[in-house]
């Protein structure tokens, strides 16, 4: 399961992406999370359908500090989340189990497998 969240009130300022990194981390799940220029905090997270679950239950009470006034949870647009460091958005490539489809890589992202490793493709990764 891959879902596109972004989560609105005092989400900037209080550590909300590292405390995101941490539990995604901790559930195994792959993704990116970064801040936006409108003060919402954006992520994708891609993994078992129970531990997305989780993470979207997690999003909505946030770390220490934080004020979470709104989540809004998107399933149909995230293939169509521009992803910067990852060129045709790399991370729909990876399945729940985190194995990678080398093929359908080197077709989304043709030059050098779109310089993304499989490192890259394991992880989820906290973006500026």
């Amino acid at each position: 399961m891959k879902v596109r969240v972004l989560i609105s009130g005092k989400v900037q300022g209080v550590f909300f992406r590292a405390y995101t990194k941490e539990k995604a981390d901790e559930l195994g799940l792959v993704g990116w999370v970064r801040n936006t220029k409108d003060g919402r905090v954006e992520a994708v997270f891609e993994g078992a359908k129970e531990k997305v679950e989780a993470m979207i239950k997690w999003c909505r009470k946030g770390p220490p500090g934080s004020k979470v006034k709104k989540v809004e949870i998107s399933r149909d647009e995230v293939d169509k989340v521009y992803s910067p460091s990852l060129k045709a958005s790399a991370y729909t490539k990876v399945s729940a189990d985190k194995s990678v489809d080398k093929e359908k890589v080197k077709k989304a992202c043709p030059t050098q497998n779109g310089g993304v490793s499989e490192e890259q493709l394991n992880k989820f990764e906290m973006r500026y």
